[in-house]
């Protein structure tokens, strides 16, 4: 027999796979992507977080001794929102308890120069950890 030449049957050719490397940079960029959004939400959520606590710390400061009853009840609130260390809450309860003849009266007499040192007191510590 003789041979015959078929002219349209090619040789193989090497096909270069470069899946691996995209699926690799693929990943990487993701993950650098979720790293990312994490730590700008993280850096976000403490910034909040100080102003809240800057602007509750800044109501406190601005208590006004001419209505003694509003201010009461505004150091009540303010004060349980940003007392969170041990030392923080026993001073916050020692002027929560000073502060109950104001709250529960229709004429309040002025706050105490007590109360307000204690106040004082409170707002330095809060500021000494947040501010």
């Amino acid at each position: 027999m003789r041979q015959l030449l078929i002219n349209d049957i090619y040789p193989l050719e090497v096909v270069t796979d470069t899946s691996l490397y995209y699926l690799i940079s693929l990943v990487v960029l993701v993950s650098f992507l979720i790293f990312i959004l994490l730590r700008w939400s993280i850096i976000n959520h403490k910034h909040k977080k100080n102003k809240e606590l800057r602007y509750c710390v800044d109501i406190l400061k601005q208590n006004n001794s001419s209505s003694s009853r509003t201010t009461a009840y505004r150091i009540s609130y303010y004060g349980s929102i940003i007392a969170k260390t041990n030392r923080e809450k026993n001073i916050f309860q020692e002027l929560n308890e000073s502060l109950d003849i104001y709250k529960y009266q229709k004429h309040a007499p002025d706050i105490s120069p007590k109360v307000q040192c204690l106040l004082k007191d409170f707002i330095a510590e809060v500021e000494s950890r947040y501010v």
